[in-house]
């Protein structure tokens, strides 16, 4: 399933980089190479991540 359709970030995706970078969602971002676009999926990564065990880390989301 698709989490973020303006970067095209799926959940296979998604999980790579908690694996790697685990923490926060600007991580996830970086991560790929993209920033947040329209920022709906926002939520949806901050749950990925709390969903897995992870304590979020505050820090600023890459701007657009």
């Amino acid at each position: 399933m698709y989490v973020c359709i303006c970067n095209a970030l799926n959940e296979r995706k998604v999980r790579e980089a908690m694996a790697s970078c685990p923490g926060s969602v600007a991580r996830i971002y970086k991560h790929h190479g993209c920033v947040p676009q329209c920022g709906k999926c926002v939520p949806v990564l901050r749950d990925m991540v709390r969903e897995c065990g992870f304590t979020l880390t505050p820090e600023p989301l890459p701007a657009a």
